[in-house]
């Protein structure tokens, strides 16, 4: 949805950071290799998920606020994703929030405001689903 704010540079480090979050719990679900491949392709990013992932790098091509946000939103995005909101998913996201200079309660805030927009949905498809 935001996505489309950022530059090219940035989008690349994102596709990297949301990777490695998806790899955070030791495996990647179908759901996290789906997303992962939609946002390179949306992207036109070409991208191999098992390449070794330079996260301080990564993060340092995250520059403004509003990117910054943005990629904390879609790497909360992505541990959600399978249904499970792994502790080392959000422990990775913590650590990427303050490589990015992001407080606390900032990621507190934004996490929030992912899982609420999650539920959202998912009541909307429950809701449509059994109409």
């Amino acid at each position: 949805m935001f996505v489309d704010i950022l530059s090219n540079e940035e989008k690349f480090g994102l596709l990297q950071l949301i990777t490695a979050i998806a790899q955070a719990d030791g495996e990647i679900s179908h759901e996290e290799e789906v997303f992962i491949n939609s946002y390179a392709n949306e992207n036109g990013i070409s991208f191999n998920m098992n390449s070794e992932i330079d996260i301080s790098s990564a993060c340092s091509s995250i520059n403004t606020p509003k990117a910054k946000i943005i990629a904390l939103q879609e790497i909360i995005k992505m541990a959600l994703i399978d249904g499970h909101y792994a502790n080392e998913e959000r422990n990775g996201a913590l650590a990427i929030s303050n490589m990015l200079s992001l407080s606390s309660e900032k990621f507190n805030e934004i996490e929030e405001w992912v899982i609420q927009g999650q539920s959202w949905v998912k009541k909307g498809e429950e809701m449509l689903s059994s109409a």
